[in-house]
């Protein structure tokens, strides 16, 4: 099995990283958060891939927006292939991934503004329950 797997891409994909996809013809595609500071068009992008994707939001993908509405925007733009909170399974190659919190920070257990103004406050043990 062939995976491309890409992260912290913080703005940088354009067509020809589509087209590289095209040309590496891996069977799944994984992304791992901060696409971008909240901007659509990389996720509107991402859920155009040919190859099955699944992604995570990062925290940088809040756009600063306490709001949650960038974050919003870009999870109805990925669709079924957002994986925050759920299992993604990827057909073919029959490929599981299940996803943790959106919009993760390091540096210990932080929520964003913008996480709990979409889902509230939740707690570490909260978030591990949503995807058991």
């Amino acid at each position: 099995m062939r995976l491309a797997i890409a992260g912290d891409l913080h703005g940088q994909w354009d067509r020809e990283d589509v087209a590289l996809l095209r040309v590496l013809a891996p069977d799944a595609v994984l992304v791992v958060g901060d696409l971008s500071d909240g901007q659509e068009r990389i996720a509107a992008s991402l859920a155009n891939v040919e190859q099955p994707l699944a992604c995570i939001l990062g925290n940088h993908d809040t756009g600063k927006n306490d709001s949650g509405r960038k974050l919003q925007r870009q999870i109805d733009l990925l669709g079924n292939r957002h994986c925050g909170w759920r299992r993604c399974d990827l057909r073919p190659p029959g490929l599981a991934v299940v996803g943790g919190r959106p919009a993760s920070a390091g540096g210990g257990y932080r929520l964003s503004m913008g996480v709990k103004a979409l889902w509230g406050p939740v707690s570490s043990e909260e978030s591990a329950g949503r995807v058991a």
